[in-house]
């Protein structure tokens, strides 16, 4: 029988970063920061096929689209996370499941800001189930029980870059309206795309909330000309 001990090991594996999270971000430079929003300000509008509009469950819409050309052999797609004017940000914390990523990124916030806790794995503590979502196969699975304890609230404000290692455990439990980050999700490295999900010991799975909907035209053109005039607004001041 597994040991608490060889599960924390395990799910730590299964948790390896392709990058250790411990250096200073490298892609979201002033110059790199600049251009992304350049980038996106050219592609929001974009109808075509490779571009998308989705709708978190906690609240937030996703644009999706190719990275441009001179950051190709790094990144694999651009996103932009928008909290819209309608956001309540008291709200976000029971929307939102404790979750890992699937692929490490890079995140500027544009506008506005974000709280989320940060966890860690121990050896006692409180007590999740550990569910396990395969992206490329659209399943979620039950891995172990772990314990997790929160190791701090942050918020992440206007102007701070961060980045997002494949190991960290969070949850976003609040966001002010019109919050505005420009996210550089770097190539994937396992071809699942398996990251990891943490219910409390009352959960089931029915709780998982990481689907994404399609947003609807008029909500979505709401949002993008939210987007544009923040993006404009960031690229004249980053001109000055």
């Amino acid at each position: 029988m597994a040991t608490q001990e060889s599960i924390l090991q395990l799910l730590m594996d299964s948790l390896n970063s392709v990058k250790s999270g411990s250096g200073s971000p490298t892609l979201l430079g002033h110059s790199n920061s600049k251009s992304l929003a350049l980038h996106a300000l050219q592609n929001i509008y974009n109808d075509d096929n490779d571009v998308y509009y989705e709708i978190n469950e906690s609240g937030f819409i996703r644009v999706s689209f190719p990275a441009p050309p001179h950051l190709k052999e790094f990144s694999a797609r651009i996103r932009l996370n928008y909290w819209p004017r309608s956001v309540n940000k008291h709200m976000l914390s029971e929307a939102e499941s404790i979750h890992t990523h699937p692929q490490y990124f890079e995140s500027i916030v544009i506008s506005g800001s974000y709280t989320h806790d940060v966890y860690q794995l121990v050896s006692m503590g409180t007590k999740f189930q550990n569910y396990i979502k395969n992206k490329k196969e659209n399943s979620v699975r039950q891995y172990q029980d772990v314990y997790l304890n929160k190791v701090k609230r942050e918020t992440i404000t206007q102007g701070t870059v961060l980045g997002m290692p494949r190991s960290t455990i969070h949850k976003v439990v609040a966001a002010s309206p019109k919050t505005l980050t420009i996210n550089v999700v770097y190539p994937k490295v396992e071809e699942d795309l398996k990251f990891n999900i943490f219910l409390s010991k009352e959960g089931k799975p029915s709780d998982i909330k990481n689907v994404r909907t399609k947003v609807e035209h008029e909500k979505r053109m709401e949002c993008l000309n939210d987007i544009s005039n923040i993006l404009t607004n960031f690229i004249l001041d980053m001109s000055k």
